[in-house]
């Protein structure tokens, strides 16, 4: 897999290596049923959970 110029990449199958507790931002934990090593795609969705629940969409390109 080659990333797009100018970009950093990740492989389609990246599982962060740190748990959920650890990587949680403090103020709005990672949902129970989420595992606990993250798949990218989940990690993805736990950021787009926390800027939509902190009213920070608009602020924020996801690429």
């Amino acid at each position: 897999e080659t990333p797009d110029t100018g970009r950093a990449g990740i492989y389609k199958s990246l599982t962060c290596n740190t748990s959920k507790e650890m990587t949680a931002f403090s103020d709005y934990p990672v949902p129970d049923h989420f595992p606990n090593y993250m798949h990218n795609s989940k990690m993805m969705e736990y950021l787009r959970m926390y800027a939509r629940h902190f009213g920070l969409m608009q602020h924020i390109e996801f690429l």
